[in-house]
């Protein structure tokens, strides 16, 4: 699976992609960053270009772009896993 496609299949809407990385939009930039770091995946907020809601992620090999697809997508479900308990509680 390409980077960009496994971006949208997990709900992200990405932008035009016109070099060596995709920037993708998503309401909880700051707490995807923070996770994603803390497993070791480096990404970079696009906040200096005032892109507050987007991340950037730079085309890697692909077993790279599988392991940062994995780990978002753990961390996309640890979100929803989340939401629910604090609707349940």
């Amino acid at each position: 699976m390409q980077l960009g496609e496994g971006l949208r299949a997990l709900g992200f809407e990405t932008l035009p992609a016109h070099g060596n990385f995709i920037a993708f939009k998503t309401s909880r930039a700051k707490d995807i960053f923070d996770r994603l770091i803390e497993r070791g995946i480096i990404i970079r907020p696009l906040d200096q270009y005032q892109l507050h809601d987007f991340l950037r992620v730079s085309v890697g090999r692909p077993e790279e772009n599988q392991a940062f697809l994995a780990a978002l997508a753990d961390i996309v479900a640890s979100f929803k896993q989340e939401t629910a308990a604090r609707q349940a509680a």
